[in-house]
């Protein structure tokens, strides 16, 4: 498989949600590592709602786009966490779901596109991700600097809006919302 996130191969933009804030850190950074671009909901320490959407001066997630929404699980539990939500909203989106840490009693088995035990290669699994939604759906993409990205609406062909916000990429800062 070809690496994204090099001159070669565009970097991604990848929601990170999950149980626990160290562990969305985690995998912001290992993402930021290797070259792509991670969002969240909230910041690192804040509560997660209200989510940027409702925040005063931040960006939702998917007002900028994304491809691929992790949840990173540091502890089991068989519903979804208030800062799991995002997944719901990114898998409406139509973006690729991975699961990352604690899988035991996962709620978002059903829907996840793959899922990464502790230890395991995260990054490599949400670009693997990134591309099988980008052969499936190849109008997704947005620019000469991501790989499927969808808007709000989810990927063309699925019947939804297939609107992509590239305008907004200029003004959003999502990243740094944190």
């Amino acid at each position: 498989m070809e690496r994204l996130g090099t001159p070669d191969r565009p970097s991604l933009n990848v929601l990170v949600v999950g149980t626990d804030d160290w562990a969305v850190d985690q995998a912001v950074a290992a993402l930021g590592a290797r070259g792509h671009r991670a969002l969240t909901c909230h910041r690192s320490g804040e509560p997660a709602f209200p989510c940027n959407a409702l925040v005063e001066g931040r960006h939702c997630p998917l007002d900028v786009g994304f491809s691929v929404v992790v949840t990173v699980r540091a502890r089991m539990s068989r519903q979804p966490a208030q800062s799991e939500l995002g997944a719901v909203c990114g898998l409406h989106a139509g973006a690729a779901l991975v699961v990352a840490g604690v899988s035991a009693d996962n709620p978002f088995q059903p829907w996840a596109r793959s899922v990464v035990e502790a230890g395991g290669d995260l990054v490599t699994e949400c670009e693997r991700a990134a591309t099988d939604v980008a052969s499936a759906h190849p109008f997704s993409s947005v620019g000469p600097t991501e790989v499927g990205t969808f808007g709000p609406g989810g990927p063309a062909g699925t019947g939804r809006s297939s609107v992509l916000v590239e305008g907004n990429r200029s003004t959003g800062q999502a990243g740094a919302d944190r």
